[in-house]
């Protein structure tokens, strides 16, 4: 029997060290989680700030629609229209690249939830292995009475 505990507190310890290194594969996961978690939260801000500009956006685009409809009848503004069709140019790419950058927000969110799913299941298992954890470090703990009785 003693030779037998023997080798299971042998196993033990070499679990031990297993375990040990997934503790700190997931502590360094979870290091990463936590700047996912920074980096998220500023595409959240970045996301609002995009709506309000996409609407003062439309809102500019809007006006510069109807100065456009009016250009046959006011000749003495046509500087003025040809400069608003430039500007209409310009909102209308900041439109496409503000909905472009919506679409790498909502991956962002995907990938987010992703995350915080996996970091839920990372701290089920961290509880699992420390428990297993001082399970071997009271077996290893035993290994000097049992050397001993074996002697």
């Amino acid at each position: 029997e003693l030779a037998s505990t023997q080798a299971e507190l042998v196993s033990a310890r070499e679990k031990l060290a297993v375990l040990e290194a997934m503790v700190s594969e997931l502590a360094t996961t979870q290091v990463e989680l936590e700047g996912a978690r920074e980096k998220f939260a500023v595409l959240e801000f970045t996301a609002a700030e995009l709506a309000d500009t996409q609407a003062e956006l439309e809102g500019a685009r809007a006006k510069l629609i109807a100065m456009a409809a009016a250009a046959p009848e006011l000749a003495s503004t046509q500087a003025e229209l040809v400069s608003a069709r430039e500007k209409l140019a310009v909102l209308e790419a900041m439109v496409s690249e503000l909905a472009t950058t919506q679409v790498e927000l909502e991956g962002a969110r995907e990938k987010f939830a992703v995350l915080e799913f996996t970091a839920a299941e990372l701290a089920d298992t961290q509880a699992e292995l420390e428990g297993a954890r001082a399970k071997l470090i009271a077996m290893a703990a035993a290994a000097p009475e049992l050397a001993s009785t074996q002697a």
